[in-house]
């Protein structure tokens, strides 16, 4: 069986706490070693007949092998070294990910500064729905 522990963080970007709470699941055998989101392996066994029907329908033996594969690929470690550092990589690239919505919410808030509202402008032009401006619903 897996061993569960707490990942639990706390990240400060310009003044807007993040606080970031995961369970995370490790598991680790001579070949191998797993490292999950721990809601993802909650039911060791989800519905194994459910999976014994798709497999059985050969058509959807591929797609279940891929999605396999897929989860091999991004969660099965040859050490809990390389794991460890993949998770760190993932956070990495989602704290990045937050930088960039922080920066286009900046850039849009410092633009919108300097609309000047003094004279409301009541024409809009959409460009898209010109054609349906003079429609007449009756």
């Amino acid at each position: 069986m897996p061993v569960f522990w707490r990942f639990q963080a706390t990240v400060e970007e310009d003044g807007i706490k993040i606080f970031a709470l995961q369970y995370i699941a490790f598991h680790q055998t001579e070949h191998y070693a797993w490292l999950v989101p721990a809601h993802w392996i909650v039911n060791f066994k989800p519905a194994p007949n459910q999976w014994l029907q798709e497999w059985k329908q050969k058509r959807n033996r591929y797609a279940i092998k891929k999605v396999a594969k897929n989860a091999e690929r991004s969660f099965a470690f040859p050490t809990k070294k390389l794991a460890i550092e993949s998770l760190l990589r993932r956070k990495k690239y989602h704290l990045m990910r937050i930088k960039q919505d922080l920066a286009v919410v900046s850039t849009l808030v410092d633009g919108m500064k300097n609309i000047d509202t003094s004279t409301p402008d009541i024409e809009y032009n959409f460009g898209h729905n010109q054609e349906t401006e003079n429609w007449v619903f009756y």
